[in-house]
């Protein structure tokens, strides 16, 4: 990898190591080694929560059971963060000398690239500071050192120029207003009251813009965004992973995960097919309803086979005795009608008992599932 102006100039300013140096110390003990990994485990959770004084103490610690090149890059990394939060010149001193202890021991190291660019900025930071400190005859002039975690920032004082922060500005006594940007997030502006002498260190943290969030849905469907329910139109998320769930009697629920970026509109289909309960409700209903209109079929044998009984009951009444076969077919008319009327009696119960049933798996069809964790938040 080729090495930019910057980095080159990292490198240069690192003192020629001398030829022969002391002897090295002998080999670490393995508990040793135990020891100042959970030291420098701890270091690193502190550095990682912006708690660079925690993680300072850690890293010495580590280093005073085993001298690791990781843990003296790390080391230089919280000092330089630190000198940026509380201005102290011993830390930039000290991020100096060893970044510059970490090149020379590692020159091939994985962060040479990193502290060859750190040297190049603090370096020249450095002598200034070291020239304010010498030269200055009267009231030293108050520094701001503003910093922050956000990705591209850069601060601006007045009607200076913008500064990539971590940036340092030597001002004026007297009120100043630092405002602070980045792409993709809200400006942040601090007022603040400089006295002649002192460093004011400030940190801002900025508010990325919120995405946005579509979903498209059926009728009498609900939509919950991390487990809140939220009203129909575009939703501001705030930057990340989001669940949305869509759910709607007797259609399937619509679950999924969408990562929303800042000034992003996400749109969410939710596809919601009719479920299997419902499809059988509907099916068996249907079905109840053509065997209870099957039911007329022998009800219509019924009125058939009573129309014809009646006919020779009246020509045995009025007009002659009914023959023997007249007499047989009158009984057989009767036990026609009968078992028509039982069939038609046992039709429309199934029938009836079917759409009840469907009617049933229709209405009781209602949403499953657990609504989950939010996973961000909903403006």
């Amino acid at each position: 990898m080729m090495l930019t102006t910057s980095m080159l100039l990292g490198l240069l300013a690192v003192p020629a190591a001398p030829d022969e140096g002391p002897p090295r110390p002998p080999p670490p003990r393995p508990a040793d080694v135990e020891r100042a990994k959970g030291l420098y485990q701890a270091g690193a959770a502190a550095y990682a929560k912006g708690q660079y004084l925690v993680a300072i103490d850690a890293f010495d610690a580590a280093l005073l059971v085993v001298r690791r090149p990781t843990v003296v890059f790390s080391l230089a990394q919280a000092e330089r963060l630190q000198y940026f939060v509380d201005g102290t010149p011993a830390r930039l001193e000290r991020a100096v000398d060893l970044y510059r202890e970490y090149l020379r021991s590692q020159p091939q190291g994985a962060r040479r690239d990193h502290a060859g660019q750190h040297l190049a900025t603090l370096v020249p930071l450095l002598e200034r500071v070291r020239l304010d400190a010498d030269t200055q005859a009267g009231p030293v002039p108050p520094r701001l050192i503003v910093s922050s975690t956000t990705p591209g920032a850069r601060a601006q004082v007045g009607a200076q120029e913008p500064q990539p922060v971590p940036a340092s500005f030597e001002l004026s006594p007297g009120p100043v207003t630092v405002v602070v940007s980045a792409p993709g997030h809200d400006d942040a502006t601090r007022a603040l009251a400089l006295k002649p002498g002192t460093s004011v260190a400030v940190n801002v943290e900025l508010t990325p813009h919120p995405g946005r969030l579509v979903v498209a849905r059926g009728p009498l469907s609900t939509v919950t965004v991390d487990g809140a329910v939220v009203d129909d139109g575009v939703q501001r998320l705030a930057p990340g992973r989001h669940r949305v769930r869509v759910t709607g009697h007797s259609r399937a629920t619509h679950d999924e995960t969408v990562t929303v970026n800042s000034d992003e509109l996400v749109e969410v289909n939710a596809a919601q097919p009719v479920n299997a309960q419902t499809w059988l409700g509907l099916i068996t209903a249907g079905l109840g309803g053509a065997v209870a209109l099957g039911a007329g079929v022998p009800l219509g044998v019924v009125a058939a086979a009573e129309l014809e009984a009646a006919s020779l009951e009246r020509t045995a009444t009025e007009v002659r005795a009914l023959t023997v076969d007249e007499s047989a077919h009158h009984g057989d008319l009767e036990v026609r009608r009968d078992t028509a009327a039982r069939a038609a009696v046992v039709m429309v119960a199934v029938g009836a008992a079917a759409m009840v049933a469907g009617a049933l798996l229709v209405a009781l069809d209602f949403p499953v599932g657990g609504g989950g964790e939010a996973e961000g938040e909903v403006e």
